[in-house]
Formats: C-alpha cells, sequence, structure tokens
C-alpha cells in the first residue's frame, strides 16, 4: 500500500470536484495536506471530511492573480517544505468564438494556466520542493482535439502541456518531476454543463466515443497518486492520457 505519511501535498481547486475526491484519496494514505478552493464554506466542508490532523486550507480564488502573491505569502509563513502539488483548479470554458468576450479568455488562463505557472515560480524560487517531489497538472486531452465552443478551453490547457515540457526540463537538476494528466469528460458539474448546451444527438455522439464510457473522479485519481508517488521516480515531462478510449478516434 502507498504511504504519503511524511509528504506534504499542495492542492489548488479543493473545495468540489476532483481537488476534493484526491484529498480524501491521499488522506487515506497519510499526506498532509495544504488545500486551496474559491468557496471558503465547501473548502471547510472538505477539510472536516479529512482524518488527518495536520491539514491547512486557504482561501482563494485563482482568477484573482494579482492577489496571488498574497497567498503564496501566507502559504510560505507555515514554513512547509513540500513533496508535490497538483492543480486540480480550472475553468471550463464553452462558447462559440462570436459569444467569447476577452473576461471569458483572461478567466481561463488567469486559472489554468497562470496561476500554476506562478505557484510554482515561487515555490522553486524559494525552495520550497523537497527533491523528488512532483509536480501535476491535471489537463485534458481537448489540448490536443478541435471541438466547436471550446477554443479558449482547448488552448489554454495545450498552454498547459507546453509547461510541463518546459518546466520538466527546467526543473530536472533539482530532481523536481512534472508531469500532467489528460482526462476526458467525467462524471462531474462539467458534464452537467456539456448536456444543457449540446444537442442530444451531439451529446450521445461524444458519449459513445468513449470506449469504455464516462469516467468518474476514481478513475482518474490512481494515474495522479501513481505519479505523486515514489514509483514515479523515472518520470518526468510526460502527459498521461486517462479518457476512456476518447482520443482513439
Amino acid at each position: 500500500m502507498l504511504d504519503f505519511s511524511d509528504k506534504y501535498i499542495l492542492i489548488t481547486g479543493a473545495s468540489s470536484g476532483l481537488g476534493r475526491a484526491l484529498s480524501i484519496e491521499l488522506d487515506s494514505y497519510g499526506a498532509n495536506l495544504v488545500l486551496t478552493g474559491r468557496n471558503k464554506f465547501e473548502l471547510q466542508n472538505t477539510l472536516g471530511i479529512l482524518k488527518g490532523k495536520k491539514n491547512i486550507i486557504f482561501n482563494h480564488d485563482l482568477n484573482e492573480i494579482s492577489q496571488l502573491p498574497a497567498l503564496l505569502d501566507k502559504i510560505f509563513s507555515k514554513n512547509i517544505v513540500y513533496d508535490g502539488f497538483v492543480h486540480c483548479a480550472g475553468i471550463h470554458t464553452f462558447l462559440p468564438l462570436n459569444l467569447l468576450k476577452l473576461d471569458d479568455i483572461s478567466v481561463a488562463f488567469h486559472v489554468n494556466v497562470y496561476a500554476p505557472f506562478l505557484i510554482i515560480k515561487e515555490f522553486s524560487k524559494k525552495k520550497n520542493f523537497n527533491p523528488k517531489a512532483s509536480i501535476v497538472l491535471i489537463s485534458s486531452v481537448m489540448a490536443s482535439l478541435g471541438s466547436s465552443s471550446l477554443s479558449v478551453y482547448s488552448s489554454s490547457k495545450a498552454a498547459q502541456l507546453g509547461l510541463v515540457k518546459s518546466l520538466a526540463v527546467e526543473l530536472a537538476k533539482k530532481e523536481i518531476r512534472v508531469n500532467s494528466v489528460s482526462a476526458s469528460l467525467l462524471e462531474s458539474k462539467i458534464l452537467d454543463k456539456v448536456k444543457t448546451k449540446t444537442s442530444k444527438n451531439s451529446f450521445h455522439e461524444i458519449e459513445n466515443k468513449h470506449l469504455l464510457g464516462l469516467g468518474t473522479y476514481d478513475d482518474l485519481i490512481p494515474s495522479i497518486v501513481h505519479l505523486l508517488s515514489d514509483k514515479s521516480l523515472w518520470t518526468t515531462g510526460s502527459n498521461m492520457i486517462v479518457d476512456g478510449g476518447y482520443s482513439s478516434w
């Protein structure tokens, strides 16, 4: 069984969804967690579910990019050196080109790209990562697949993959691994949004492309945990695709 009892992991987007589910999983392995999320009430609910006694939460909206240094100062004040960072926070922009506004683009890139970029930069600069630390960005198979109304989302996720490749090279000398996990549609609020914004036939087409059916957080989490663990010490700069066969078409 995996043992994370001496490890500190930072997780963004922990107030709900994948971030909360991953927090619960890592808590069961004994990890010490530092969690951020934009919904203070739900973030406290996540903390209440966990059994660990050293877990810490910080309420912050990553779209408020100018306030990110203040969040990082609070995190650094705890004098914790981290063994892992998982960027679960994400914005799923689903709008056709003619309806997109500059703010839609800014929000997606602030949360999906700028925030993890700045967090990793500051953590590396202040030497707040242990040797052999692991960084995992949650991306999407849509980073390399085209789809109507997903131009902003797809391009922001493609930017994440470029970030992973370059940071893997730059941080290798510090023995820090950088990888991503790319998922397709999971049973989630995003799936509910896609259902309401696509026709019944279009949704069935999307659904049928998942050769193994639509996934859940439980289908994705083992890959993330593997990349955080010492079982992946020779893996960096990689994008692990976990999509139920969606991208095989």
